[in-house]
């Protein structure tokens, strides 16, 4: 009996219907139905993540662009995506849409059919494997996935899997490959009202030989459209399409059917796959710049260093702390926001699709994090997102007002950690912590715990930022000003409380007490400059 899974059609997407009910849909229910779907939902964040890409992908080639934003409009305005158009493409490929075609199973390559099969949980990151041992959650020997769960793993292994040594394949011998395109990364989507708003808000302007999203030809398409065989190693990318489905790796399912008839799947063969250029054109900034933001990397000193860095998550770093990258259109190249943030801005401001300034976006992120000086091991994985006005997107003044929050909670936050600190006279003066650790002599400074200490605080300022972000859609320049002055007078409430709670043990013991005593006259007078420094008069 020959194994088939029709992606298009048999139900594999995790969504939630407009009543809230958890269901499964295929390709075409979740375009065609889009309007009635909440949300793609998936438990994991790397399978929401990619599912959104095939979506995006299919949709853009079924539309053909958009090619600029009245292509778009008549898409949004249209309130759903084209049935017809839709079925005529997935008609056209459904060989291509069979997880496990004899020729040309979904984002897969049948010449891998020659290697080492192995568990299929070397395909996920939060399963143990022999590539991902030690985990304390998990000690799966032998995963069993059905098909649904199956076509999820393969997408995420394609788009986060680790670097590091790997089976060769058939046609090349060398076993290491580079990590996934999104691998130590936190991509971003906007999210709309339904399912077809938020596909509609990630579908960007599509002119690949104007560098639209990336530059491409026509030679540019989603990879399950391919007639040539995988071939390992570097290439260039052929435009946006092409990189959101790009096959990272060579993998090939192997199905079998269990003892209830059912067809499930627990070996896989996987090897090393396509690779971007090394260098400046195959850095991250240029072929994924639509749904990742970057900062400038300050050692990037050759040519084959990458000019800038994803933002990622980190364990003990709320993501909102990152939004002057995220939000901000910095003149001065010190970060790159995504483009489909550019591009929210520029239908919000040339007045398409429903988005006034009053109107609340919220922006999803998801991510993958490696461990520190383990880039093969997954460290977390996470789901956080942040509710802005698009006015902050396509206003300079309010983005103005964004970033100097930022840079005000981070120059307070280093209040916190025993050391030296900038900003608050003509040269760095000892912080109160390092102040606190010397009076009490303890010279390896192990008495405070910057991460520790500082907790309180950024947990304090999570829910504080989120009202000031919101309260910038506000079209009255001064209630923006209140709401920054507010999120600044948060700030401080915040920073003493940690401060009071990281000492208050302290305090109790005679000989510390006095130590506590210095280091609070310290903070108050440092918190004092900082906000002095950073909270001049404000307008926007």
């Amino acid at each position: 009996m020959t194994a088939t899974f029709d992606l298009a059609s048999q139900p594999w997407i995790p969504v939630l219907r407009s009543d809230g009910r958890p269901d499964l849909v295929g390709i075409r229910e979740a375009l065609g139905g889009a309007p009635g779907i909440l949300a793609v939902d998936a438990g994991s964040p790397l399978v929401t993540a990619a599912l959104h890409r095939v979506l995006l992908a299919v949709l853009h080639r079924v539309i053909g662009g958009p090619a600029d934003a009245e292509d778009w409009d008549a898409v949004w305005s249209a309130g759903r995506f084209d049935p017809v158009r839709l079925d005529a493409y997935l008609g056209a490929w459904a060989d291509r849409f069979d997880l496990f075609d004899a020729r040309h199973p979904f984002m897969q390559d049948p010449q891998v059919a020659a290697a080492e099969s192995k568990p299929v949980a070397i395909l996920l990151p939060e399963r143990a494997s022999e590539r991902n041992s030690a985990l304390l959650f998990d000690h799966t020997i032998e995963a069993s996935l059905r098909p649904a769960e199956a076509a999820c793993a393969v997408l995420v292994a394609h788009l986060y899997g680790p670097p590091g040594m790997m089976t060769p394949h058939p046609t090349d011998p060398k076993k290491s490959c580079q990590a996934g395109p999104l691998t130590g990364t936190a991509t971003v989507f906007a999210r709309g009202r339904t399912l077809f708003e938020t596909l509609c808000l990630n579908l960007v302007r599509y002119a690949p030989t104007d560098g639209e999203p990336i530059a491409g030809d026509a030679t540019d398409r989603p990879n399950w459209e391919r007639t040539e065989p995988l071939v390992p190693g570097e290439r260039a990318v052929r435009g946006w399409l092409d990189e959101l489905t790009w096959l990272s790796r060579g993998i090939l399912l192997h199905p079998e059917i269990d003892a209830n008839g059912a067809t499930v799947v627990r070996r896989a063969a996987m090897t090393r796959g396509e690779e971007r250029y090394r260098g400046a054109a195959g850095s991250r900034s240029r072929t994924e710049p639509t749904f990742l933001a970057f900062r400038a990397n300050p050692q990037a000193k050759t040519e084959t260093a990458d000019p800038f860095l994803p933002i990622r998550f980190e364990a003990a770093r709320a993501f909102w702390r990152d939004s002057t990258a995220l939000l901000v259109a910095a003149d001065d190249r010190s970060s790159i926001r995504p483009k489909v943030i550019d591009w929210i801005g520029l239908l919000a401001r040339e007045g398409y699709g429903d988005l006034p300034r009053t109107r609340i976006v919220p922006l999803d992120a998801y991510g993958l994090t490696m461990a520190s000086g383990r880039a093969s091991k997954p460290y977390l994985w996470r789901r956080e997102h942040l509710a802005v006005s698009p006015a902050i997107l396509e206003d300079r003044a309010i983005q103005d007002l964004v970033a100097r929050a930022a840079r005000y909670a981070e120059a307070v936050g280093s209040l916190f950690e025993p050391r030296y600190v900038r900003e608050v006279g003509v040269k760095p003066a000892p912080g109160p912590f390092l102040v606190l650790a010397e009076e009490l002599g303890d010279r390896d400074r192990v008495t405070v715990d910057p991460v520790r200490v500082a907790a309180p605080y950024w947990a304090a300022l999570d829910p504080a930022f989120a009202r000031f972000v919101e309260a910038l859609g506000d079209p009255d320049a001064a209630a923006r000003t209140a709401a920054f002055l507010a999120w600044t007078d948060a700030v401080g409430s915040a920073a003493t409380g940690a401060f009071r709670s990281a000492t208050r043990d302290l305090e109790r013991q005679p000989r510390a007490a006095l130590a506590v005593a210095s280091a609070d006259i310290v903070f108050r007078r440092q918190l004092a400059a900082l906000r002095a420094k950073h909270v001049p008069e404000v307008s926007a």
